[in-house]
């Protein structure tokens, strides 16, 4: 359990994301990388391992997305490049890297034992499994017609009372 909230702290490490727009709504924005605590060879290596870069990609298109539905939302037709520009920067995956990074090295440094159990479950054939489809899952909920087909089958279950569904239901409690 220890190893799941180090992993969540160092995720919710990178938001908010130090983003910061001065000189008006046209203006640059700066974008300020988190302080860093230094990466160990095995932090790095856990990132690599729970693919931590095609997670961010996802993060980063769902990022963009709720910026453009912001941007309608709020100010149609204003945004422009300008605020894509700031969307983008606030999604950089660089700077949301180093973010994870420096996050999940304090919040392991020194536990070489999490480390070690994180790197093994998550190089397992079974972590590998579950990272690889909960990004595919993150990717395909970008669709908006999968997401509307999922949310209707969901229906369906819940409707039929189907265990299944309530077994989700339950875990969501």
């Amino acid at each position: 359990m220890r190893t799941v909230k180090a992993m969540l702290a160092a995720l919710l490490a990178v938001w908010p994301l130090g983003v910061q727009a001065e000189g008006g709504a046209n203006a640059p924005v700066p974008v300020q990388a988190p302080a860093t605590a230094p990466a160990t060879a095995d932090v790095a290596r856990l990132l690599d391992v729970m693919q931590i870069d095609a997670t961010i990609d996802v993060m980063r298109a769902e990022g963009m997305a709720h910026g453009a539905v912001l941007e309608q939302e709020m100010f149609p037709g204003e945004g422009g490049v300008a605020w894509r520009g700031k969307v983008s920067a606030i999604y950089d995956p660089a700077r949301m890297r180093a973010g994870v990074e420096s996050g999940l090295g304090r919040a392991l440094a020194g536990d070489a034992e999490t480390i070690a159990a994180a790197l093994a479950f998550f190089g397992s054939d079974l972590g590998q499994k579950i990272l690889s489809l909960e990004i595919e899952a993150r990717r395909v909920l970008l669709d908006e017609a999968a997401e509307a087909a999922a949310r209707a089958r969901a229906g369906d279950l819940r409707a039929a009372e189907d265990p299944r569904y309530r077994l989700v239901e339950e875990d969501a409690a």
